[in-house]
């Protein structure tokens, strides 16, 4: 997925066998325009699940099947950078940095009549921050303003300190294998 210069998301389609079928542009997102680097995870559905920040600084997320768009929904105000994702069975993990700092995940129930559900904080202030989920579960990994990495886990509910401040140079990112 990619926003160009007009503030429009786009996402393009491969299909093994085929190759790439083209660029399919998103609705707008009504008075606001799309910034940033939008995020992108394929569903338990199959269906493409993009999230993006607006230029009012809120959280958008649409469902992309067969390069079919359907209506944003707007899940979040006041984050302060562009949203992660990570697909779990039947959901889609937004994480954000809201206006507090505090890093929080929004859920959003998966298929045609998707919704966002109740937002988690996981009370923890990172520099920069990735998703990941599996068996039911979210995983956040980031580094907080020193360089020192962090872990969360969303069973448990809390944060791990691995350390390694100057170790990692980069901003993090995750997968679930």
């Amino acid at each position: 997925a990619a926003t160009d210069s007009a503030g429009v998301v786009w996402t393009g389609r491969y299909q093994a066998g085929t190759g790439f079928l083209g660029w399919s542009a998103s609705p707008g997102l009504g008075s606001v325009l799309a910034v940033g680097r939008p995020a992108i995870t394929t569903g338990s559905d199959n269906a493409a699940y993009v999230a993006t920040r607006a230029s009012d600084n809120s959280l958008w997320m649409a469902r992309v099947q067969g390069g079919v768009w359907a209506a944003w929904l707007m899940g979040a105000s006041a984050i302060q950078a562009d949203p992660g994702v990570a697909a779990g069975t039947g959901v889609i993990y937004a994480l954000v940095n809201a206006s507090t700092g505090a890093l929080t995940v929004r859920p959003f129930t998966q298929g045609v009549a998707g919704s966002w559900q109740t937002a988690i904080s996981t009370g923890g202030y990172l520099a920069d921050a990735a998703i990941a989920a599996s068996h039911g579960r979210f995983y956040v990994v980031g580094r907080n303003g020193l360089g020192d990495v962090w872990w969360y886990e969303s069973g448990s509910g809390s944060w791990t300190y691995y350390g390694f401040a100057g170790s990692v140079a980069s901003a993090m990112t995750a997968a679930p294998r």
